[in-house]
């Protein structure tokens, strides 16, 4: 029996890196020829601790996921704008940041991330950056850390060491007040996105002392024989999106086994890349369900079990329809806070020598296309550091009745003090 999965709308897409990475990058400076290179599948063989750890940091990405849709659709898909984000790359982030932190800060972003420590966060780190560039040979994954801080500042020669040895980070010392602080980091996030995200910054805090940065780049080709979508059987067709019926460019392939579960609500169905070691997985709410009540119904537990359902492939023939697009999104970790438990980043900053206070504000950018070849991922996610003092964390805005003391600071004699309750003649 035959079953068209990709009819007429989809919810949410997941590029789902089936292992972990922090510094990776698959593809070598010259072209190979197919015939020439091995492209087996490589295990990554986790000891049990990492192991654990992998199958705690799974929990997160999914928690993050579907956070940051509630918090961009706030609950409504109505109107809604796409959402794109990488729990990886927040990840890597957040995990970088957790080692440069006073430990009531670090306990709290280990508590988020759902890990038993920061430790075991650092070793998987270590161990994934020298396993994925042999991952696979037809799926170019690019994953580049650097830690920018203001030239005035001394580094902590054992953060600095670790950015180095677990998330191969680059250190660079710069000089903010100069307008060519943001060029040279602009700069650098275009090569180490393949120049898919230029002009990143378009101007910096005043009040910056550091900035973290994280940027994937995934660009993987469909596996032959599995996934063929041809071009010559793309034609246009409806998207019933969120604002409105749209042509599209739908493709169009069909299998004779399928990475593929359904439940009352929704159809899942997974699509590999290159050698298998990456795959995408796609979940349709079914035409009677909304897409509101499967976000309000979906939880990170539902999302690990469609992982896990779909690892081996059924007997059912199926025809999948999928547009051909390009999107872009991003989130503002402030937003996502409205909805999601994350930890306040402020404290004592160990990452300096001395010690100095400070807190981070969060952002990530991430664009998605996917064709007939393959699938393309860009993201990057950066933590500016200010200082405590720069930057209001809590706006007061005096326009209505308000009280007023003034007073010497001292001795606290009180020269003068009263209520304003209207302003004007």
């Amino acid at each position: 029996m035959e079953k068209n999965i990709m009819k007429s709308k989809f919810w949410a897409i997941t590029l789902i890196l089936c292992s972990l990475c922090n510094y990776a990058c698959s593809s070598d400076n010259e072209p190979v020829e197919e015939q020439e290179f091995d492209n087996t599948l490589v295990k990554l063989n986790l000891d049990t601790d990492l192991s654990t750890t992998v199958s705690e940091l799974s929990d997160f990405y999914a928690r993050f996921t579907i956070d940051a849709i509630e918090s961009s659709t706030k609950g409504d898909i109505k109107n809604s704008d796409n959402v794109i984000v990488s729990p990886f790359s927040a990840g890597v982030l957040l995990g970088m940041l957790a080692n440069g932190f006073e430990e009531k800060t670090t306990d709290k972003i280990v508590d988020y991330l759902g890990v038993s420590d920061i430790s075991s966060v650092n070793r998987l780190s270590k161990i994934l950056i020298e396993k994925l560039p042999s991952a696979d040979r037809k799926s170019e994954v690019c994953i580049n850390n650097s830690f920018w801080y203001d030239i005035n500042r001394q580094v902590n020669p054992n953060f600095a060491s670790l950015l180095k040895d677990n998330y191969s980070a680059s250190l660079n010392p710069l000089d903010f007040k100069q307008s060519a602080a943001t060029t040279n980091i602009n700069s650098w996030i275009a090569s180490a996105t393949k120049n898919q995200s230029l002009n990143y910054f378009k101007q910096l805090d005043p009040d910056i002392m550091a900035i973290l940065l994280s940027t994937l780049y995934f660009n993987g080709e469909w596996t032959p024989e599995w996934i063929d979508f041809n071009i010559e059987n793309t034609q246009k067709g409806k998207f019933h999106g969120s604002k409105g019926d749209k042509t599209v460019d739908m493709m169009y392939c069909e299998q004779g086994f399928t990475f593929y579960v359904e439940s009352d609500n929704y159809t899942a169905c997974s699509l590999l890349f290159g050698n298998t070691a990456f795959r995408l997985i796609l979940i349709l709410p079914n035409e009677n369900s909304s897409v509101t009540d499967v976000i309000s119904q979906l939880t990170p537990a539902d999302i690990i079990q469609i992982q896990h359902s779909i690892d081996f492939p059924t007997h059912k023939s199926t025809s999948i329809k999928l547009p051909r697009f390009s999107v872009k999104g991003g989130i503002d970790f402030k937003e996502l806070a409205t909805v999601a438990n994350i930890p306040e980043l402020k404290g004592a900053l160990t990452m300096f020598t001395p010690e100095t206070a400070g807190s981070v504000k969060m952002n990530q950018n991430a664009s998605f296309s996917i064709d007939e070849a393959g699938a393309k991922a860009v993201v990057v996610t950066d933590g500016e550091i200010v200082c405590s003092g720069g930057g209001p964390n809590v706006d007061l805005v005096f326009d209505r009745p308000f009280y007023f003391l003034l007073e010497h600071f001292e001795t606290g004699v009180c020269l003068l003090s009263g209520l304003v309750a209207d302003i004007g003649d």
